[in-house]
C-alpha cells in the first residue's frame, strides 16, 4: 500500500515538473508580460487611404465617374464574426475640399438574384434592422469623445443618420445636411454619398487618421472590420480611414486606437476635463411612462381587490371544522389535480 502511493506521488510530481517546463518559457514571452502599448491599435483592424480627387464625383448612385477609377476598392469578406460571406460588398472613399464622399457596391448572389428592392422600414431614422441596408460608421475624434456618427441606407433609399453616444442615439436628434443617391438592379445596388465635413458638428476635432467601419445587413452582416462577438457600437473595433485633409483637421499617428478598457477610462477623464459632455442640470422628468400601470388596475391595487381563490376558502373552512369538532369525519379535501389523492 505505502509502496502505491510513493509511486503515485512520483508520477503526480513528474506531471507538474513538464507542466512548468512547458508553461515557464510562455509566461516569458511579451504578450504575458508587457502589456501591450496603450492606445496602439490591433494590427488586424484594416484600413483604407482617401484619395483626393479633382473633379468631385456626380451623386447619382451609379459610380461611373473618373475619381471611382482612382479610389482604391475595399471589399468586405467576412461577418460581425470573421466568417466568409457569399455576397460581394465593396466600398470607396475619396475627397474633393471639404466633402468627404463614399462609394459602396452590394451585389447580390446570382442564384438568387431580387425582383425588386428588398423591403425595409419606411421610416427616416427607423427600425433598419427589419431588412437590408447600408451602414457607415464615423468616429472623427477618435477617443476625444465618447460620440460617433451612423449613416443608414436601405434599397428603397430610406435614410437614417445619428450621433451615437453611449452606445447611440436613439432619440435621433441629430439631422445633417448631406446629399445621398442609389442606383438599383436585380444584380446589384450602388450608392454614394457626399459628406460635407461640416455636418459632423458633435465633435469638435477632425483628425487627418480615423475610425471608420461599414457593415451591410443581407444574409448576415458583412463587415469591413469584424467586431468578432462584441457589437457594432464599439468603436475600438472600428477600421481607420487615413490622409483625410482640410483646414481644420488635425495630424495624428496612423493606427493608434484605444482598447476596450483604456476607452472607458479615457471616457471618464475627458468628462471630468470637458464639462460640455456632462449635463449642466439634471433633465426635467418626461412625464409618466407609457408602460406604467394605473393605480386603479387590480393588478396593482390593495389586497383586497384579488378575492381568495376556493381551494383557499376550502382550506379555510376545514381547518375551522376540524378545530371546533375534533370527532368530525369530514372528507378529506381534494386540491387541483391532484384530486385522486387523499392529504
Amino acid at each position: 500500500m505505502i509502496q502505491r502511493l510513493s509511486h503515485s506521488i512520483h508520477q503526480v510530481l513528474l506531471v507538474g515538473i513538464i507542466f512548468c517546463l512547458a508553461v515557464i518559457p510562455l509566461l516569458a514571452q511579451e504578450p504575458f508580460l508587457a502589456p501591450r502599448e496603450r492606445g496602439k491599435g490591433d494590427p488586424d483592424l484594416p484600413f483604407i487611404d482617401i484619395v483626393q480627387v479633382d473633379p468631385a464625383p456626380v451623386i447619382d448612385g451609379k459610380l461611373d465617374d473618373a475619381c471611382w477609377k482612382q479610389a482604391k476598392e475595399s471589399r468586405i469578406f467576412a461577418d460581425e464574426y470573421g466568417f466568409p460571406v457569399k455576397t460581394r460588398t465593396t466600398f470607396q472613399i475619396c475627397q474633393k475640399n471639404d466633402i468627404l464622399y463614399v462609394a459602396m457596391r452590394a451585389g447580390y448572389v446570382p442564384a438568387n438574384l431580387p425582383k425588386e428592392p428588398p423591403g425595409n422600414t419606411k421610416l427616416h431614422d427607423g427600425d433598419f434592422w427589419q431588412g437590408e441596408a447600408l451602414e457607415i460608421f464615423i468616429d472623427l475624434d477618435n477617443e476625444d469623445t465618447p460620440g460617433y456618427y451612423q449613416l443608414v441606407l436601405t434599397p428603397q433609399g430610406v435614410t437614417g443618420d445619428f450621433h451615437c453616444s453611449e452606445p447611440r442615439d436613439a432619440e435621433a436628434r441629430w439631422e445633417p445636411k448631406y446629399e445621398v443617391k442609389l442606383h438599383w438592379t436585380p444584380q446589384e445596388w450602388t450608392a454614394e454619398w457626399a459628406l460635407p465635413l461640416k455636418m459632423f458638428d458633435k465633435t469638435k476635432t477632425r483628425y487627418e487618421n480615423f475610425g471608420l467601419n461599414v457593415f451591410r445587413y443581407h444574409q448576415g452582416t458583412p463587415t469591413w472590420s469584424p467586431p468578432r462577438g462584441e457589437g457594432f457600437h464599439y468603436p475600438h473595433k472600428f477600421g481607420e480611414a487615413r490622409g483625410l485633409k482640410g483646414m481644420d483637421v488635425k495630424t495624428n499617428a496612423a493606427g493608434r486606437f484605444r482598447m476596450p478598457l483604456t476607452r472607458t477610462n479615457d471616457r471618464v477623464i475627458h468628462a471630468k476635463a470637458q464639462p460640455s459632455l456632462t449635463p449642466a442640470m439634471k433633465p426635467a422628468a418626461a412625464g409618466p411612462s407609457p408602460w406604467t400601470r394605473p393605480a386603479t388596475s387590480p393588478r396593482r391595487s390593495s389586497p383586497s381587490a384579488f378575492p381568495p381563490s376556493a381551494l383557499a376558502t376550502a382550506r379555510r373552512n376545514h381547518r375551522s371544522a376540524s378545530s371546533s369538532s375534533p370527532t368530525s369525519s369530514s372528507p378529506p379535501i381534494a386540491s387541483g389535480p391532484r384530486s385522486s389523492q387523499t392529504r
